[in-house]
């Protein structure tokens, strides 16, 4: 199935602005503490990875990406361990990819891609 037509929505396990971009960088940096969202979508390339933004366009899935500090209460409850992609595609939010599956994933975007693609609605 695909997934044009619901909210996709990837939540990184660090916080947005300039003081949680520092913060995460440098606890990537000096304690190799990362997001593994982050590390699918752009790793340490401001503009992402060429490799997930050509799996991204093949797939004609739109995802709305969100820092931990910008997500709702009912984001980051479905989502359960961050980072995860979840979506309201029966009305309610879900996790449609694990933080486990994205640290097995993250250097494999198609495999991501295919995870969603492959959720089924009942």
């Amino acid at each position: 199935m695909q997934l044009k037509n619901f909210e996709v929505i990837g939540i990184y396990n660090a916080d947005g602005g300039l003081r949680g971009e520092l913060k995460y960088l440098t606890r990537k940096a000096v304690k190799n503490k990362t997001c593994d969202l982050c590390d699918l979508t752009h790793g340490w390339n401001p503009f992402g990875k060429r490799k997930w933004k050509k799996a991204l366009a093949k797939s004609g899935i739109g995802i709305t990406f969100l820092h931990r500090n910008q997500a709702s209460n009912n984001h980051k409850k479905a989502s359960g361990l961050l980072p995860a992609i979840i979506s309201n595609i029966t009305g309610e939010w879900e996790c449609l990819v694990s933080n486990a599956a994205l640290k097995q994933y993250k250097n494999n975007p198609e495999e991501i891609i295919r995870i969603i693609n492959n959720i089924q609605v009942d």
